[in-house]
């Protein structure tokens, strides 16, 4: 109970002490009431505080988490991009090299067919030159023979045989006074000159031929 209280039991006034004290009464019980309250409210508010960083640090770990996740399924996406990649650049590589190698084998291909159209042609204007040469080599021994007297080619005939029984004789005076290999030597050069008759005799013709013309249109 208080002096207030007291003296207003008692019926007597209070006294400006008794207003003090209960001012100060007052006052002291307006000051733990207001500590109580901010204690009550920091403690609440620290609790909130609390709740509050707990729910931000699970909601930075989630983001955390899905950040990892998202990240992880992008190097996977970019890993198969760049595998797909590679593959298409591989098989475009392996396209245009069977390409280039179809395109070189026609180039060949081509090349030689050319060259042996080349080799063909060459070989039959060869021949054809050949055939006009043997030609025109037999028509001037045909005009050689023609524009030749009887007698020149009997002469040259003659000849022919003079010299035949002569190169005879002497072959077989050498054979029995020459040493065996010089003989066997000899065989060899006899036997090169008598596949060559033919030719010295067609010479000797055409030699006497021209001298044989020569003479006549000295005389004309």
């Amino acid at each position: 109970m208080t002096d207030d209280q007291n003296a207003r039991e008692n019926g007597s006034a209070p006294t400006p002490e008794d207003l003090r004290a209960h001012a100060l009464a007052a006052r002291d019980e307006l000051g733990r009431t207001v500590e109580g309250a901010a204690g009550a409210a920091d403690a609440a508010a620290r609790a909130k505080a609390g709740e509050l960083s707990s729910q931000a640090r699970e909601k930075t770990a989630d983001v955390k988490a899905r950040g990892q996740e998202k990240a992880g399924e992008v190097k996977d996406l970019a890993a198969e991009k760049a595998g797909q990649a590679k593959d298409l650049a591989a098989g475009k590589a392996g396209e245009a090299k069977d390409l280039a190698a179809g395109k070189a084998g026609e180039a060949k291909d081509s090349a030689a067919e050319k060259a042996a159209a080349v080799k063909g042609r060459t070989a039959e204007k060869a021949g054809e030159i050949r055939t006009q040469a043997s030609q025109k080599a037999a028509e001037v021994r045909a005009q050689a023979r023609e524009k030749t007297p009887d007698a020149v080619l009997d002469k040259a005939s003659q000849a022919q045989q003079q010299v035949g029984a002569a190169v005879r004789t002497l072959g077989e005076k050498w054979q029995e006074h020459a040493p065996e290999p010089v003989r066997r030597g000899a065989d060899r050069v006899a036997n090169a000159a008598r596949g060559k008759e033919k030719l010295l005799v067609a010479g000797g013709v055409a030699a006497a031929a021209v001298v044989a013309v020569a003479r006549h249109r000295r005389r004309g």
